[in-house]
């Protein structure tokens, strides 16, 4: 994150130094010495250089705020623990009473010596940052004299005397150096402390492609001087015109594709700047990455070979939001897409400026508006509504790039050879480090300085690579830079900040051949895949925005049509390309796809465990497939398997129940497979004793009443389990279960109801997944494996349950009412939600339970599901589709009671299966999150509407009903 200041114009520059400026006034006589003493050591350095093109007056003042900023910030921190050293309580008549002997004190300089005397380590970081800071700002001033004209013609105008130098506008490297932003009488400028070839080269590849492509994209105008070099200062501007959004989201789906084919990384929001339409890039010192091999040939780390691939994809520039490991809570939303607006993030502040109170706090703060996304009207226009015209700038380039290659090659074999910063470790870990080491007791002695930065030496220690580079972090590190490591383009040897060859094998091949090779190796499958994983990026941000497109763009929607020319062949070319994405590590297997966090955010990414949208849905599926259709995917199972267990043993919602995505999706999904013997009996039956075990000693602690995340899921597993093998601590389990619930119901006359404290505000719901009838439909299951004497007291759980849910049922509508946010809505028919889903699990609970419940508007029910299944614009996934609609209909076509409308319900499926076919030849994929179409998850995505699509084609098949946990 080096360029912090270029994304701002003069206003909120301004603003940021008036907030420096305040807090100035913390400690006052204290920098009023030391800013005395480094103000004589300025003048002398000005003094040294001429008066051209310089108003020497102005540009002193700013280096002094810049200097007295960065002696405040490392400072404060001892000022404030030296301060409460000097008293023991606050006096309640006066509390400034000793801040203000303190100050005093501190007019005095022989009580500043004696003072930083205890502090070693913070003297000589003064002394170091005086000289570098003096030497870097006139250095800077000298340079800016001498290319004065080059300047000028890079910008295309005068830019008059220097009046202002901002030095320190981002991270800090190699002995203090870092971004400067020079004012002058007419314009900015910016001055970087590295080679600009990168970016020159970038600028060309550009201008080739807007003149074969007759585009406009927009880059830096740069003039690179060797080892440092000038750019013009990138300001701000809105969008007149709410159309120009779509032009921005293209142009900067265009650059995501430049970043891809050169390998970059590191564009987040800080490094994206919106100019009306145009999207601009301003630091690309992150391009040409090349790969990096941080186990030394050892394969055994599963989580860095997982780095290594997404390493490979889109993912890695950072202009889309993702996740990098199974269950993370959400992605940092730091990416070059996100909206940074109100976002939350923790700050050090000073609290009680001036009080004996005074002390350093993390607080959250609120972030201000970015400069990363267009504006019209004063709104930011997110890319929610552009995400075809995004995709279609991506794809534009890669289309580009497959026919241009050789062109692209022959320039960047004519450029010449240049430096590339290579990212070794997330700037963010180097920057918590540097501002730990701010803590008085690291200013000390030197030794409790390096003991923190040794935490870098044994934190990875099993990683060879890292141990080569370590020493040289912890120098860079100990001296207040962030690390700098780099490597010329066209060679694979890695240098440290002071220019020393790093004798290690962490780089596998040159920038330079890593992006040729990339150029050379393009495909229409890579094309789909990255196309894929920006689709569910933009799919999860969109789903996590909670907002609808903000444009009337209904059509505006990326298609990738998909011929049909047989469900058979579909399904089965469908099933190899899903086994093709899997990310094989040794003998486990991964896929990236869309979840939901165990933090209840929207992914993309690699997968948790789970069944619904985890590995165990995918697999659960490819495991049908293979039992269906005679295919030996045992290898795939067993891989699987171990990668679900590894999660698992790791995994947040290792004590999590649910019968969906916690520890009971497991059961179910290890039943299915030793059931379709893809593991072995023993393997599985000690899985389920383990289970019923950990349901004995916790059950009370399952919080949730409903199917998909709660107790009632809970039961239809264990149900199935005594039903099938006769496991007597199942049973066990179960009795205990249905106690539990019972023992937690609400009871109103002759009804009984569960209402969810977690969820849904409290609210009594219909439904299934969510709702009374998928709890009454385990009850009913379970009610299969009791004895006669509580099957008797089930039936009358269920009878009373049914009468209150019968209550939200509306005779006018034929529907229930949806109780998740009030008492006038109707959810579409679904499983989770609806009639659909009402349909399913009574039909089930009559089949059950007989006449010893009464089960009213099963009729009614599907009446509804059939009129309104598929007349909706939620997708086709099993959860709340048109694909687990019609897995609801074949599921009940042929109950004895619904014999009079077998046929109707059987033109019924016919017809949806049309519509299904129809919709997929026209815009592929259509899942159940809003505009994701590669999803693969069972219950939101694909593997879940092949899996209905396997139950459709083979009528009489053995397939059990997911949505039932069959």
């Amino acid at each position: 994150m080096e360029v912090m200041n270029e994304t701002n114009d003069p206003n909120v520059l301004q603003r940021s130094v008036s907030s420096q400026e305040e807090k100035e006034e913390l400690f006052a006589p204290f920098y009023a010495h030391i800013m005395s003493w480094f103000e004589k050591s300025l003048d002398d350095e000005l003094n040294k250089v001429s008066d051209t093109m310089v108003q020497k007056e102005a540009v002193s003042l700013s280096l002094a705020e810049n200097y007295k900023r960065k002696i405040m910030e490392i400072t404060r921190k001892v000022l404030i623990f030296e301060f409460h050293q000097t008293f023991d309580t606050v006096d309640s008549t006066d509390e400034s009473k000793h801040y203000k002997a303190f100050c005093k004190k501190l007019k005095r300089s022989d009580y500043i010596w004696n003072m930083l005397d205890k502090y070693p380590v913070l003297l000589r970081m003064m002394k170091s940052i005086e000289k570098n800071f003096l030497h870097h700002c006139t250095l800077i001033i000298k340079r800016f004299q001498d290319d004065y004209s080059q300047i000028e013609n890079m910008l295309g105008k005068k830019a008059g005397k220097l009046r202002r130098l901002t030095i320190d506008a981002g991270d800090t490297h190699r002995n203090g150096s870092s971004v400067a932003v020079l004012e002058c009488e007419n314009d900015k400028i910016v001055y970087k402390p590295r080679s600009l070839k990168a970016d020159c080269l970038y600028e060309k590849v550009i201008a080739c492609f807007n003149e074969q492509n007759k585009q406009d994209l927009k880059t830096t105008k740069t003039l690179d001087k060797g080892d440092y070099g000038w750019q013009e200062f990138i300001r701000f501007s809105p969008c007149s015109r709410e159309e120009d959004a779509g032009i921005f989201y293209k142009e900067l789906g265009m650059h995501l594709g430049f970043v891809y084919m050169f390998k970059g990384t590191d564009f987040h929001y800080e490094n994206i700047i919106a100019q009306e339409a145009k999207p601009i890039l301003l630091d690309l010192e992150t391009l040409f990455q090349p790969t990096l091999d941080f186990r030394g040939g050892a394969r055994e780390d599963q989580p860095l070979q997982l780095f290594d691939f997404l390493s490979q994809t889109v993912y890695k520039s950072l202009l889309l939001d993702n996740i990098s490991h199974p269950e993370e809570t959400g992605s940092k939303n730091l990416s070059g897409l996100s909206k940074m607006e109100n976002q939350a993030y923790d700050e050090e502040q000073v609290l009680y400026p001036g009080t004996d109170h005074i002390c350093i706090k993390k607080v959250t703060v609120e972030m201000d508006r970015s400069m990363n996304l267009p504006i019209c009207n004063g709104r930011v226009m997110e890319v929610f509504g552009f995400e075809k015209e995004f995709m279609e700038g991506f794809e534009h380039v890669y289309r580009f790039f497959q026919a241009h290659a050789d062109m692209v090659i022959a320039i960047i074999r004519a450029f010449p050879d240049f430096p590339v910063r290579i990212i070794v470790r997330p700037t963010y870990i180097y920057a918590s480090f540097l501002q730990a080491l701010l803590h008085p007791k690291y200013l000390g002695r030197s030794e409790e300085r390096e003991r923190i930065l040794s935490f870098f030496d044994t934190s990875y220690a099993s990683i060879r690579t890292f141990q080569e580079i370590v020493p040289y972090e912890i120098e860079d590190l100990y001296g207040g830079d962030i690390p700098y490591f780099y490597a010329s383009f066209r060679h694979r040897m890695l240098y440290s900040s002071k220019d020393t060859l790093i004798p290690c094998e962490l780089l596998q091949d040159s920038p330079n051949h890593e992006v040729q090779y990339r150029m050379r190796h393009l495909s229409d499958e890579d094309l789909m895949y990255q196309m894929e994983l920006i689709n569910i990026s933009l799919a999860a941000s969109r789903a996590n925005n909670g907002k609808k497109q903000q444009t009337e763009s209904g059509s505006n929607f990326y298609k990738w049509p998909i011929q049909i020319n047989s469900i058979q062949n579909f399904i089965e070319t469908e099933t190899r390309d899903i086994i093709n994405k899997q990310l094989k590590y040794n003998d486990h297997i991964q896929w990236l796809s869309l979840a939901v966090s165990p933090g209840g955010q929207m992914t993309a990414g690699p997968l948790s465990y789970g069944l619904y949208d985890g590995l165990s849905g995918i697999t659960l599926y490819l495991a049908a497939f293979a039992h269906e259709e005679g295919e030996d995917f045992k290898t795939i199972g067993e891989d699987t398997f171990r990668s679900i267990k590894h999660l698992l043993d790791n995994s947040l919602l290792s004590s999590h129940f649910s019968a969906y995505y916690g520890v009971a999706s497991y059961v179910y999904f290890t039943e299915k497979l030793r059931e379709w013997k893809m593991i072995n009996e023993k393997q599985a039956f000690k899985i389920y004793e383990d289970f019923c075990g950990k349901v004995i000693a916790h059950y009370e602690d399952i919080s949730s009443f409903d199917f998909i995340g709660g107790a009632a899921g809970v039961l239809k597993v264990l149900s199935l389990l005594y039903k099938k093998h006769k496991i007597i601590s199942a049973k066990k389990a179960a009795d205990l279960v249905f106690q539990s619930l019972t023992a937690r119901a609400s009871v109103q006359e002759d009804t009984m109801y569960w209402a969810d404290k977690q969820a849904f505000n409290n609210n009594v719901l219909a439904g299934f997944s969510h709702g009374l009838t998928g709890i009454c439909f385990a009850l009913s299951e379970y009610a299969a494996v009791s004895s006669i004497k509580t099957k008797e007291q089930v039936s009358d759980v269920i009878n009373r349950a049914l009468r209150y849910e019968d209550i939200l049922f509306n005779e006018e509508r034929d529907d229930w009412i949806d109780n998740r946010k009030d008492y006038t809505a109707y959810s579409h028919p679904f499983w989770c939600h609806g009639a659909a889903g009402i349909l399913l699990g009574r039909v089930l609970i009559q089949q059950n339970m007989g006449s010893a419940c009464q089960v009213n508007h099963i009729d009614d029910a599907l009446t509804t599901t059939i009129q309104n299944g598929a007349d909706h614009k939620q997708g086709n996934s099993l959860c709340h589709g048109l694909l687990g609609n019609l897995d609801i209909l074949l599921e009940i076509r042929n109950a004895p009671f619904l014999k009079s409308r077998k046929q109707e319900i059987d033109q019924t499926i016919d017809a949806w299966m049309s519509k299904y076919v129809s919709e997929m030849e026209d815009s592929g994929w259509n899942n159940g999150v809003e505009k994701d179409f590669s999803g693969l998850g069972l219950m939101l995505g694909r593997t879940g509407q092949l899996y209905t699509l396997l139950r459709w084609k083979n009528p009489d098949t053995s397939l059990p009903s997911v949505l039932l946990l069959d």
